[in-house]
């Protein structure tokens, strides 16, 4: 036999010799026949894995960019929660310690107030609302690029009506500060 009468791929299935060692037809000649049927069907096996393997590829692709969504979800949702944090609970002891606590209903006016202190709380709240429309806006921008990519942004919702409900009571308190004047 020559060399040339079967060489391995490039996956390196081996050369004929390691065929015939393989089924031992060097002793015995009848088994070259066999020897070389069992590497092609080899050959074609390792073809047909490394095809079903580029057809998954994409599935797999889509499924580490759904992974990789869901990971920048949470993140997101972490970085809101931190935000609302830093922003939304020290607009919320600032108005329990004004002694306007809002409630369902409540028309509680804030009266005792000299003009001066009025005009910082005006200024402070017309601060804070700034910074939670803001915050508001980026978070609703987050849930539209979340749900675009099929997360489910429940999450993300919950937060959006706790900060909207702040954001009302915020308004409130403004127009309470501003009725308070005249």
């Amino acid at each position: 036999m020559e060399e040339g009468f079967w060489r391995a791929d490039s996956k390196g299935a081996g050369d004929w010799r390691s065929v015939l060692e393989e089924y031992d037809a060097a002793r015995d000649p009848r088994l070259l026949g066999e020897a070389l049927a069992h590497a092609a069907l080899r050959r074609e096996a390792e073809k047909w894995w490394v095809e079903v393997a580029e057809r998954m590829k994409p599935a797999a692709d889509e499924e580490m960019a759904r992974r990789g969504a869901l990971e920048a979800y949470y993140r997101d949702l972490e970085e809101v929660d931190a935000r609302l944090r830093d922003a939304a609970e020290p607009v919320a002891e600032r108005l329990a310690e004004s002694g306007w606590l809002p409630e369902p209903g409540s028309s509680r006016i804030l009266r005792g107030l000299v003009e001066e202190k009025r005009r910082a709380e005006l200024e402070w709240a017309a601060s804070a609302l700034e910074e939670l429309l803001r915050l508001r806006a980026w978070v609703r921008a987050l849930k539209a690029r979340h749900a675009r990519a099929g997360i489910n942004t429940h999450a993300l919702d919950e937060r959006l009506a706790s900060l909207e409900k702040l954001i009302k009571v915020l308004y409130e308190y403004l127009d309470q500060l501003e009725a308070s004047s005249i």
